[in-house]
């Protein structure tokens, strides 16, 4: 009697991972059939699946757009923070905080793309304060928050160090953008003009 459970129970299990494997099967396969119709879309053909067709534009504005989402959750982090303060001049430290990363950061994503997009370059130490300041707020809330376990200081050291990498690569990435585009021989995208035809190889 106990074998013959036994055996049912196999069989079902066997059932149930032929079931599973067929439909994660079918999954898969959707999957990849949404992925190639999405490849050959519209939004498909503005995405980049070279590194070959990959403009130092293209870099910038993905600079940008990593940017803006590391700023708005830095944004976030700093405001839940500022929850069951018990020092008044904590307290203090941190919503000024709050409002230089909101109206230099968030604010500023705004200021980088109509930087970035309208070539505004005679405003570039305008720029710099911008984001000077938006530093000052980092680092008045790195030294304000409140500490807590070993892990958690060393997962928010690491994502305001990132924060503060990815600002100085958009503004290392656009001071080189803006000296190619004023040398003459680069194009719109900051990429090196090709050779026209019947010029002299060097």
């Amino acid at each position: 009697m106990a074998e013959a459970n036994t055996e049912k129970v196999k069989e079902k299990a066997a059932e149930v991972k032929d079931t599973v494997k067929e439909k994660s099967d079918k999954a898969e396969m959707k999957v990849k059939e949404s992925v190639k119709k999405a490849e050959k879309g519209a939004v498909g053909q503005h995405i980049p699946t070279s590194l070959d067709n990959l403009t130092f534009k293209d870099i910038i504005k993905c600079t940008l757009f990593l940017n803006a989402i590391m700023t708005i959750g830095l944004y976030v982090i700093v405001s839940a923070t500022r929850v069951n303060i018990d020092s008044k001049w904590r307290e203090i430290f941190l919503t000024a905080a709050k409002y230089m990363i909101l109206i230099f950061g968030v604010g500023g994503i705004v200021v980088d793309a109509i930087f970035f997009y309208g070539h505004l370059f005679s405003l570039f130490k305008v720029f710099l304060g911008l984001k000077a300041i938006k530093l000052l707020g980092v680092l008045i809330f790195s030294f304000s928050q409140k500490l807590g376990a070993w892990y958690i200081i060393a997962m928010s050291f690491v994502y305001l160090c990132s924060c503060v990498f990815i600002d100085i690569c958009f503004v290392y990435y656009l001071a080189i953008f803006q000296e190619r585009l004023e040398s003459g021989d680069y194009d719109e995208n900051g990429m090196p003009k090709k050779k026209q035809e019947g010029e002299e190889q060097v």
